[in-house]
């Protein structure tokens, strides 16, 4: 009976909150600015309302959908992850500032995935937590613009999930009598 030996190794992703914000603020103010072309079909208060993603309750509304993008992000990474862990690192010591604040994945990878292959997946798990949160919000502020986010974060995901799959071959035995 052949058996076929896979090793193993950790890897870490990491997408940090502050660039998160800083990306989804940057393309919300880049749209609004753009949509100031177009005033006959955009008012200034839509424009306004679309350049505010990131400001007072709306950063709590980008909050949930980028913890839902997590949490579907780790049903993805689901069999190589190793160790779960709180996706924010707050310190509950107001005084004291959080070594990572944003959303971790702890993997335990085979040997053949390469390094490239991890940053690929940190890249495109990065690009469909902002699609995802930038669709969100263009669904309410600018449904205009929300089926270019949608399309963009259904992309992002496919191309994920397909090079997830492709290292997805676990250790096994061939039933093969040769």
């Amino acid at each position: 009976m052949n058996t076929i030996s896979t090793t193993f190794r950790q890897a870490t992703i990491r997408c940090s909150y502050d660039t998160l914000a800083y990306d989804i603020s940057n393309y919300a103010y880049t749209v609004g600015d753009a949509m100031q072309d177009d005033t006959t079909s955009h008012s200034p208060h839509a424009i306004h309302l679309v350049q505010d993603v990131m400001e007072g309750q709306n950063r709590d509304r980008i909050i949930r959908v980028l913890d839902n993008a997590y949490h579907r992000l780790c049903g993805l990474f689901m069999p190589f992850l190793c160790q779960e862990e709180s996706y924010h690192n707050v310190s509950n010591d107001p005084g004291r500032r959080p070594v990572f604040h944003g959303y971790t994945w702890h993997l335990k990878i085979p040997t053949s995935v390469t390094d490239a292959h991890i940053d690929r997946w940190g890249t495109e798990a990065y690009e469909y937590m902002v699609a995802a949160a930038l669709a969100d919000w263009f669904e309410v502020c600018a449904p205009s613009m929300a089926q270019v986010w949608k399309s963009r974060r259904d992309t992002d995901w496919t191309l994920l999930a397909e090079s997830v799959k492709l290292h997805n071959r676990r250790a096994h035995t061939s039933l093969s009598p040769f």
